[in-house]
């Protein structure tokens, strides 16, 4: 990498679509790699959506503007 006049490089790189999860660490080193100026640590984790089901009971009667309602539901986990 070449340093820009403010003394500062950018890079991109892509991890293997097949690696794993978890910690990668990174170096970046001056000259003839004796001198180690910057390190860092990228955490690789797997996105999961939760998985969820909601269901609620009718509202029974007949409701107004600003009335107070009552309602029943429940929520499921799928796992």
């Amino acid at each position: 990498l070449e340093l820009n006049d403010f003394g500062t490089a950018a890079a991109k790189f892509q991890l293997p679509m097949n690696g794993l999860t978890g910690v990668y660490r990174f170096r970046v080193f001056m000259g003839n790699k004796s001198l180690n100026v910057y390190s860092g640590t990228i955490f690789v984790e797997e996105y999961k959506r939760p998985k969820f089901e909601t269901s609620f009971e009718y509202v029974k009667g007949v409701c107004k503007i600003n009335d107070s309602v009552s309602v029943k539901g429940t929520a499921k986990a799928l796992a």
